[in-house]
C-alpha cells in the first residue's frame, strides 16, 4: 500500500484567483442575464475578470511550481506517466488542457466584450471606438457565442470534480481552500517551490496596470494619438 502525506500544491495566490473567477464568472453571467440595465455592472465584472486572466497568465511563468504552465502543459514526456498509471498532483493532463483552455476562452470573451456596443443604454466597451460598427456587431456576436463555449468548459469541469469525489474519492475543492492534497508516492510531480513575493508582486502590478489601462482608455487614446 502507498503511504500518503499531506503535501502542499496550491499557492495562496492560485487559490484567491481561482475563487474570485469562480465569484466574478457567476456575476457576470447574472448581471447578463437579469436585465439590460445591469450591464454597466457586466462590463465591469468583465474587466475584472480580465484582469485576474492577465495576472494567471504572468503567475502561469513566474509562480510556483504547480502553478507554471511549463509544469502542466500537455507534451509527451508528461503524458507518459499518465499511460502508466502515474497520477499528477497538481493539474493532471486533462486537467492541464482544461485550465489552458478556460483561460483562453475566458480572455477571448472579455475581449470580444471590450468592443461591444449596447444602443439601449448608450453603453459602449472601452475598445469600441478602435473598429468599426460591423466589427463591433460581429465581436458583439462572438462574445455571446463564445459565453455557451465557456458554460460547456465549466459544467465539464464541475463533472470532472464530481468523478473524482465519487469514482476516486479525491476532493479537488479542499486542496483548493487548504492549499494541501493527500500525495502517494506513486505520483510523478509532488513538490511545490519556487514563490517569490517579488515575482507576486509584479504579477499583481502588471495586471492593476492592465486594469488601468483598459479602463482608463490608455491604450486607446495611445493607438488613435
Amino acid at each position: 500500500m502507498n503511504s500518503i502525506n499531506n503535501q502542499y500544491i496550491w499557492d495562496l495566490a492560485i487559490r484567491i484567483f481561482h475563487w474570485s473567477l469562480v465569484i466574478l464568472v457567476l456575476g457576470s453571467y447574472v448581471t447578463s442575464e437579469i436585465g439590460e440595465e445591469w450591464l454597466y455592472l457586466h462590463m465591469q465584472i468583465g474587466l475584472l475578470i480580465f484582469t485576474l486572466v492577465v495576472f494567471r497568465i504572468i503567475w502561469g511563468f513566474l509562480g510556483t511550481d504547480t502553478a507554471c504552465f511549463k509544469n502542466f502543459f500537455p507534451i509527451a514526456k508528461r503524458i507518459a506517466p499518465v499511460v502508466v498509471t502515474k497520477t499528477a498532483a497538481g493539474h493532471s493532463v486533462p486537467g492541464g488542457i482544461s485550465v489552458i483552455t478556460l483561460l483562453l476562452l475566458t480572455l477571448s470573451q472579455t475581449i470580444s466584450g471590450m468592443f461591444s456596443l449596447y444602443d439601449e443604454l448608450d453603453i459602449q466597451g472601452p475598445f469600441y471606438s478602435l473598429v468599426n460598427s460591423t466589427i463591433s456587431s460581429a465581436l458583439t456576436t462572438t462574445h455571446s457565442q463564445l459565453s455557451f463555449f465557456l458554460l460547456a468548459m465549466i459544467a465539464l469541469h464541475l463533472i470532472a470534480v464530481f468523478y473524482y469525489v465519487v469514482f476516486k474519492h479525491q476532493s479537488l475543492i479542499t486542496p483548493m481552500i487548504t492549499g494541501y492534497r493527500p500525495h502517494k508516492k506513486d505520483m510523478y510531480f509532488v513538490h511545490n517551490k519556487g514563490f517569490k513575493k517579488s515575482n507576486l508582486i509584479f504579477a499583481i502590478f502588471i495586471s492593476l496596470i492592465m486594469y488601468w489601462c483598459v479602463e482608463s482608455e490608455v491604450f486607446v487614446k495611445w493607438i488613435t494619438n
